[in-house]
């Protein structure tokens, strides 16, 4: 699997993880070669549409369909930075402030809205899960190619340009964060974790959890997509590190109040 991630990493000017085209599983080129265009495949428009209406609709108690001011397709396959583990980023936009009450709430509530619906579908299209968030308008983003599914049309058009990566620091941060994901799963399994124990663990993997997003965060910032923080943040999720930390996290919660005899 490591090795599977760094094949399609940046290397050099010539890459297999900067691609050529859009993915054609998506998408399709229409028009003449100096006016040609990426057009969405009609059944694939169709069916994310349903998939965020019945999304919206199923948590109607705070999410109202005035409210949503656009459906769109963003992310790596809506670019040409897609690989064989990119998901299909289906993002529903809202404006925060025009739903009133405490903004933070808001944020919390339309994060437990999403990670509810992530973790109990497990939707595939042409082999690439759907993964679908709610993304306040007046939040920074580092999108770099926007497709509108409800005007079904560009906002932000993807364009080419090959982009320099320092995997050599990209490993080296990966090998740090699964190292330290691996030292404390270990603990878990092996140890005879106390009530205490585990909530030192607890701490500990909660820490680990909010330095890795800090660090992709600030990297978006200053990098954009292909910078160091992001793609250390993709590789640990697409080799199942974060799954297992998050895991690791819910585990150790649980024997902190466990009580045994």
């Amino acid at each position: 699997m490591v090795s599977n991630f760094n094949n399609f990493l940046v290397e050099s000017s010539n890459s297999n993880y900067y691609k050529e085209s859009l993915n054609t599983s998506f998408w399709e080129k229409t028009g003449s070669s100096e006016k040609a265009e990426w057009v969405l495949d009609p059944l694939i428009r169709k069916k994310l549409l349903k998939i965020a209406n019945e999304f919206i609709d199923s948590n109607s108690d705070i999410l109202k369909k005035k409210d949503i001011l656009d459906i769109q397709f963003v992310g790596s396959l809506a670019g040409y930075n897609w690989t064989q583990h990119s998901d299909i980023d289906l993002h529903i936009i809202v404006d925060f402030k025009d739903m009133g009450g405490d903004q933070k709430m808001i944020d919390y509530a339309m994060y437990g809205c999403k990670f509810i619906w992530n973790t109990n579908h497990d939707i595939v299209m042409r082999r690439h899960d759907v993964e679908i968030a709610i993304q306040d308008i007046n939040a920074e983003s580092h999108m770099s190619c926007i497709f509108s599914l409800e005007k079904n049309k560009w906002v932000k058009k993807p364009k080419y340009s090959n982009p320099k990566i320092d995997s050599f620091m990209v490993d080296k941060k990966f090998s740090e964060f699964s190292y330290e994901i691996n030292k404390l799963e270990n603990k878990l399994i092996l140890s005879d974790v106390t009530p205490s124990n585990s909530e030192s663990l607890y701490k500990r993997a909660i820490k680990l959890r909010e330095k890795i997003m800090r660090m992709r965060k600030e990297s978006l910032s200053e990098g954009g997509e292909f910078s160091t923080g992001n793609l250390v943040f993709k590789k640990l999720r697409s080799e199942g590190y974060i799954g297992r930390l998050i895991d690791l996290i819910n585990k150790s919660y649980d024997k902190i109040y466990t009580v045994k005899n």
